[in-house]
């Protein structure tokens, strides 16, 4: 089967000499996709966990519309920290205490 796919090919690659045109250039995507851990976004991400009480990497992405492993890498790739769960802890009120 992908041996009749690189015979036409190479026919229309033939044809298209022939005629003296150059080939269509192909619709597949290049493979470096948009950078999203730009120089601001880790900026701004550090900013945001450098208080006593960080903001979730789900919450960070909501907050910057890029996925949790983007946040992920930010943080262990960029800023050389250590991704952590945070654990909900039940806080009492002034009321209840």
């Amino acid at each position: 089967m992908s041996n009749l796919i690189a015979v036409s090919n190479l026919n229309k690659k033939n044809i298209n000499k022939e005629a003296g045109s150059h080939t269509a250039p192909s619709s597949v995507k290049p493979r470096s996709s948009p950078k999203l851990r730009t120089p601001s976004l880790v900026a701004a991400i550090e900013k945001d966990l450098s208080g006593p009480n960080p903001l979730t990497r789900s919450a960070l992405s909501l907050k910057y519309d890029v996925s949790a492993t983007t946040i992920a890498r930010v943080i262990s790739q960029n800023l050389e920290g250590k991704v952590q769960k945070k654990c909900r802890v039940h806080a009492l009120s002034n009321k209840q205490a």
